[in-house]
């Protein structure tokens, strides 16, 4: 059965299964939005007491703010150290859409994650696509090719340039290459302009 790029990319990451890495990726993410959160909720319910206090003046508490937000910098290295002594990093491209073999000749684009708004604009930005269905996990060599097209540019051919050319070659016979007559027409045009004028 042949199915589009996004609903092959869709159904694999759908059909995934979540392995320790993915479980600790979550929580590191998750932890790392607690701590931040607690972070500030904290400071910011102490602040006002604080103030009121005389503890410190509010120079003191932007200043106290600010290590705060580069104390947690420095524990988040501290805790990527720790967790990567002795493991063995690596570099590698970006997201690769699900292709191993990435070439010169190909390029990421925001398409994937304006898809949802250009769905929604489609009346205003029509989405044209040529590819190909999918068969099978390892597909063969296909091509996909999206272009957004500007109504304006569009429709503005038919709506207003093509009537406006049809007009001007309809008045063709006034054109004869004589310059007399050019002449001719512009002391018309000035006699008609002096009478309404």
């Amino acid at each position: 059965m042949a199915q589009t790029i996004e609903a092959f990319v869709g159904n694999a990451l759908d059909d995934a299964k979540i392995s320790p890495l993915h479980k600790r990726v979550v929580a590191l993410i998750a932890a790392g939005y607690f701590f931040d959160v607690i972070d500030f909720t904290i400071l910011g319910s102490l602040i006002p007491f604080m103030l009121a206090s005389k503890f410190c003046t509010p120079a003191e508490a932007a200043a106290i703010g600010s290590a705060a937000i580069f104390g947690m910098f420095l524990l988040i290295l501290a805790l990527r150290h720790i967790l990567y002594r002795g493991k063995t990093v690596t570099r590698a491209g970006t997201w690769g859409c699900g292709f191993t073999r990435p070439t010169a000749r190909m390029q990421y684009t925001g398409s994937s994650y304006a898809a949802s708004i250009l769905e929604f604009f489609r009346p205003a930005a029509p989405l044209s696509e040529d590819h190909p269905g999918i068969l099978g996990r390892f597909p063969q060599k296909t091509h996909y090719h999206s272009r957004i097209d500007d109504i304006a540019e569009r429709y503005q051919g038919a709506i207003i340039v093509r009537p406006v050319l049809a007009f001007f070659d309809r008045l063709g016979w006034l054109q004869h290459g004589d310059i007399h007559l050019y002449i001719g027409y512009i002391l018309l045009a000035i006699v008609v302009l002096l009478f309404f004028v």
